[in-house]
């Protein structure tokens, strides 16, 4: 991976991903692996990653032999022909001009540059022709022979993991893998050493990380705060650890994830939504390598939240704090966890081959000191007796002194002046001594608890119908039977006989011209969505949403669709809570709520210019074909009239039409 990049050449690893595909000792035609690929109906693609580069591909059944040789020659004997080395550093540039407007790359490496410059973190993993061609070259660098020492020291059989995936017996793919990989180079006289291992003693974030917040300017209007706390796993120095074997097995994070990224009563989104302070938060693990993790806390700031930052993060740490003084974790937070984890693994729909590879072939590598069950359940939470200490260190690290700041805002533009240089993204160091004193006081926060049980968890995952044998090649599934037909519905059922899963769902869309019958009404119904899923996410959608129960509403070319669906054990009672709550939902009870909601559609619509031309290509196509459509431009001046009155005129007139017609189709298992 990137990590493993020499200094003076950042992106080499990229690159090199990049060069393995264009010819080998023994297929020298640069295309020959994607000539093959598409004669067998299949594909191959590769990413590189902090710590490791992978490969991989999806042909048919009759293929993979042929697809096998041609890939292994890859890691036997690449060419690295200088005549593309040109070529696909201009490809490796283009994959960067593409990312410059992206805020999430932008942001990311602004975090990195506040790195350790001793630690690789530090690094800029994608390149430009700048770091692979043009400074090199001034510098005398060669960069062919550089790319063959990256690939002669790393692409060593005890550094590499393979997993293959076909229609033929074990025994038979365990013959592909020794016959076609059996050439890759093994340890050597001198060995191999884990490139982590390099790395294991120095700190990826020296104190400055922590001493100043950083303000960044985005290209789109984004407005948001991110606390994020590094967890090292390794280091000789002094300082808290957690073991990296027992972060994998036990995953502590996700516990207190789940508490702290809560929506639902008692949260702490819910305070800060009624402060008018946040619109959304997470929290979630951000970055995981063999040496340390960063655990973040995503929010999605308000103006006022903005203004606010040290109110905010004064909240955030109480109850972090809470969380910390409070009695051993519950246990039973603990089994809901695990309880939901296991129906999620256990029911999961059989994935794509080519996505089954990359998964396993990835646990192979993280998971090698653990037990070979984690290979298959990468992420499946257990039980373990060593769990509620985890937790206790882990929370003992989640404190301001050990907290990294960013905050988001094109409102910091005239006061940042220092520059990223990759990404060329203006941003603002802040020092914050005094305020993590008092965030470190910040008493409990009232008001905030763990999260109540959850009443959707489903208690029976049993299937009610036979599951058929796989259908064969032109054969289609059993079609729905009508199940009502009058002058209000049109519903079709049919039960689940193909995947095999406890799940069912139901799409219901309501016949209507009313949302598309002007710019005024298109936005109109798309605040009514907004306003109404933030007002139902507490009190209802968040438990049913991490019990695997899904409620959507959206406008269509032909009315307003519902979609509902999930874990069939408690979907009937969770229909009639969501549609009780539909129907009784008054849009006017909120007048921040609508606000903020209003303020999070334009800032949308006005991110419009900085989305990838795909995305903009997709929207011209749209506008150019489907009628009736309107502008961003015409958007936006209908929404600079609306009205929190004018959305509940119209949610009325929406459900209040004489002869509103609904068609549905239910299917799974029911």
């Amino acid at each position: 991976g990137y990590f493993s990049d020499p200094e003076e050449l950042p992106g080499l690893a990229h690159f090199c991903e990049h060069m393995l595909f264009l010819g080998s000792k023994q297929f020298p035609q640069e295309n020959s692996l994607d000539a093959y690929m598409t004669s067998s109906t299949g594909f191959s693609n590769a990413f590189t990653d902090s710590e490791d580069t992978c490969f991989f591909f999806s042909c048919s059944a009759e293929g993979l032999s042929g697809a096998l040789e041609r890939f292994s020659a890859f890691f036997v004997a690449p060419l690295f022909t200088e005549g593309a080395t040109e070529r696909e550093v201009n490809a490796i540039n283009s994959e960067h001009l593409k990312n410059l407007q992206s805020d999430g790359f932008r942001v990311n490496q602004v975090v990195s540059s506040r790195s350790n410059p001793a630690h690789p973190n530090s690094h800029f993993g994608t390149g430009t022709i700048k770091t692979l061609l043009e400074t090199p070259k001034a510098r005398g660098i060669d960069l062919r022979g550089a790319l063959l020492k990256h690939f002669q020291t790393f692409y060593r059989a005890p550094l590499m993991t393979l997993c293959i995936i076909g229609s033929e017996p074990p025994a038979m793919l365990q013959a592909y893998a020794t016959k076609f990989f059996g050439g890759v180079a093994g340890a050597g006289p001198s060995g191999v050493q884990w490139p982590a291992e390099r790395w294991t003693d120095i700190p990826p974030f020296l104190e400055d990380a922590f001493k100043y917040g950083v303000d960044v300017v985005p290209v789109t209007d984004a407005r948001s705060l991110d606390v994020s706390f590094p967890v090292r796993f390794t280091g000789s120095d002094l300082g808290p650890r957690i073991a990296l074997d027992a972060w994998r097995r036990c995953n502590p994070f996700q516990y207190i994830g789940t508490s702290l990224g809560h929506e639902g009563p008692q949260s702490l989104l819910l305070l800060l939504q009624r402060r008018g302070l946040a619109t959304g938060l997470g929290a979630a693990i951000a970055e995981e390598n063999e040496s340390f993790a960063v655990v973040s806390v995503s929010i999605e700031l308000t103006s006022l939240g903005l203004e606010r930052r040290s109110e905010v993060l004064s909240l955030l740490f109480g109850c972090l704090r809470l969380l910390r003084e409070s009695p051993p974790w519950p246990p039973e937070l603990i089994e809901e966890n695990i309880r939901l984890s296991e129906a999620g693994w256990s029911t999961a729909e059989t994935p794509g081959a080519s996505d089954v590879v990359t998964r396993l072939v990835g646990n192979m590598q993280k998971y090698r000191d653990c037990p070979s069950e984690y290979i298959a359940g990468g992420g499946r939470l257990v039980s373990d007796p060593a769990l509620p200490e985890l937790i206790t260190a882990l929370l003992a690290l989640l404190v301001p002194s050990n907290a990294m700041i960013v905050t988001v805002s094109r409102s910091f533009a005239n006061e940042a002046r220092e520059v990223e240089p990759w990404y060329g993204t203006k941003f603002r160091l802040w020092a914050n001594a005094e305020d993590r004193l008092r965030w470190a006081a910040a008493p409990p926060t009232p008001g905030f608890a763990q999260p109540a049980p959850n009443r959707f968890i489903p208690r029976s995952l049993k299937l009610k119908g036979p599951r058929m044998t796989r259908m064969v090649r032109g054969q289609l599934p059993p079609a729905p039977t009508l199940r009502r037909n009058d002058s209000f519905w049109k519903v079709y059922f049919r039960q689940d006989t193909e995947y095999g899963v406890p799940r069912a769902y139901a799409c219901v869309e309501f016949l209507t011209s009313l949302p598309r019958r002007s710019a005024s009404a298109a936005v109109l119904i798309k605040l009514y969505e907004k306003v109404l899923l933030d007002g139902l996410n507490a009190p209802l959608l968040y438990d049913a949403r991490v019990a695997g129960l899904v409620f959507d509403i959206s406008s269509s070319s032909r009315g307003v669709r519902l979609f509902l669906g999930g874990f069939n054990d408690r979907l009937v009672d969770f229909v009639e809570a969501a549609m009780a709550a539909l129907v009784s939902f008054d849009v006017t009870a909120d007048v921040e709520r609508f606000e903020a909601q209003r303020d999070i559609l334009s800032r949308e619509l006005e991110s419009f210019s900085s989305q990838q031309p795909y995305q903009q290509a997709a929207y011209w196509t749209g506008l150019s074909l489907i009628t009736p459509d309107f502008s961003i431009q015409d958007l936006r001046g209908a929404l600079a009239k609306v009205t929190l009155a004018d959305v509940a005129a119209f949610a009325t007139q929406l459900w209040r039409q004489e002869r509103l017609f609904g068609q549905g189709l239910v299917q799974g298992n029911l």
